[in-house]
């Protein structure tokens, strides 16, 4: 199997930068709706956290990607 693109890697990186800020703001409303209902939010902050440094990988990775491609 050939091994993918330079332009094929950075649309995939995109993708994930876009699903990934999707899924966080899913999580911050949840966080926000928990909160608002009285509830623990200790577990929805952590998992929004964690979401949040995955995130930033993915910013890091097309940015590595971008310097490769120019």
């Amino acid at each position: 199997m050939a091994m993918p693109t330079i332009e094929e890697r950075l649309a995939l990186a995109r993708r994930h930068l876009d699903a990934g800020h999707l899924i966080i703001v899913h999580q911050r409303q949840m966080v926000e709706r928990h909160r608002a209902e009285g509830r623990d939010t200790k577990a929805a902050e952590e998992l929004l956290a964690v979401l949040e440094r995955t995130q930033k990988v993915f910013e890091r990775d097309l940015a590595e990607l971008e310097k490769i491609r120019w």
